[in-house]
């Protein structure tokens, strides 16, 4: 319900005229109070310049479309805190090796059921920040790698060459800590095991 008062407003002008102060909209207790500061003319209380950004008919308008800078800055810092975070995320939990470092990873075999993976890393090289899902990776030389997570944990790791070992799903930045190539095959697995 929109209610009607009269109040002494600063006009345009910057003098004191009677109007009426428009209050009772859905969303706003006082229109004739903060940044959004209004005060009608007596003779016509809706003329808010706020009033068109208000939906639905004049006794039943719904929250209003317009925010005090205030709050838009609030949501625009959400916002902007929730769209790094998701890009953060699908950044070091999403990308597929072979598309981020084809110079380590090739594709060898793949189905609907597994892809496998040649990996090679020449002495000293260091990877970038990717994932794999769940795999087995068999050793064809002897590695000892260092596993860097991406909240900056480091775990170093080595193998003999015809080793195999399981590897869990996760993210991880890969660096060869030998004077010698390292490789490796690896199969990921594209289905859940069942259990």
């Amino acid at each position: 319900m929109v209610l009607h008062r009269p109040v002494e407003c600063t006009g345009l002008t910057g003098k004191v005229e009677a109007s009426t102060q428009v209050t009772g909209l859905p969303g706003v207790d006082t229109i004739g109070q903060g940044p959004t500061s209004y005060c009608a003319p007596a003779d016509n209380p809706l003329t808010h310049p706020l009033l068109p950004y208000y939906r639905g008919s004049p006794s039943h308008r719904s929250a209003p479309l317009v925010f005090s800078h205030k709050e838009e800055v609030l949501m625009h810092r959400s916002l902007l805190l929730l769209s790094f975070v998701c890009l953060a995320a699908s950044a070091a939990l999403a990308q597929d090796p072979v598309k981020v470092d084809p110079q380590h990873y090739k594709v060898i075999f793949e189905n609907d059921q597994v892809r496998v993976l040649q990996i090679h890393y020449g002495p000293h090289e260091k990877s970038v920040m990717h994932s794999h899902p769940d795999g087995v990776v068999v050793y064809e030389s002897d590695v000892h790698m260092k596993m860097t997570t991406p909240d900056g944990k480091s775990v170093e790791s080595s193998g003999k060459a015809h080793d195999s070992q399981w590897t869990p799903a996760g993210a991880h930045l890969p660096e060869n800590l030998t004077d010698k190539p390292v490789d490796a095959v690896l199969v990921e697995l594209k289905t859940k095991p069942t259990h």
